[in-house]
């Protein structure tokens, strides 16, 4: 969580709000269905997390609780409708909270012949089930944003 001393008049999402949320206060609105561990969780729920922040129902505990500077950050980021901002030190903070405990993807590049044969012959293997099955191309590549036009990657 940041403590300041001052509140930043003009907050991004990325620089300064992200970093209000404890891994802690993440797991624990969790579990009530509430994401503070992203951009858009915490957007859709910026009016509640206000209220309750400033009465210091949340976080429930004393030291986790918000200072004026916090709670003044936090306001002039939903008066300014929420930017999420793009700087590279706040780019590279996301990436590293994001990629923190998670497996980090193989570049294709090392792969050897007989894992690219491997690969291939798994991809061709999902790609002739049928569309509706839950394993198939289309099901997984549906997870992703297709085929409807208006449904977005789960991963944001």
């Amino acid at each position: 969580m940041t403590a300041s001393k001052h509140p930043v008049a003009k907050p991004t999402y990325i620089d300064d709000i992200a970093d209000m949320f404890r891994p802690m206060d993440i797991g624990c609105m969790a579990n009530q269905g509430v994401d503070l561990d992203s951009y858009y969780g915490v957007k859709l729920n910026a009016d509640r997390i206000y209220i309750k922040t400033r009465q210091g129902v949340m976080p429930p505990d004393p030291e986790g609780r918000w200072d004026d500077a916090m709670l003044e950050t936090f306001h002039n980021w939903i008066a300014q409708n929420y930017p999420h901002g793009k700087t590279q030190r706040g780019q590279l903070k996301l990436m590293a909270k994001a990629t923190s405990g998670l497996r980090i993807r193989r570049d294709i590049a090392t792969y050897s012949q007989p894992e690219i044969d491997q690969l291939k012959k798994a991809f061709q293997g999902i790609m002739d089930l049928p569309d509706d099955d839950p394993n198939s191309y289309f099901q997984v590549a549906g997870m992703h944003w297709l085929p409807a036009p208006d449904v977005y990657c789960r991963h944001h």
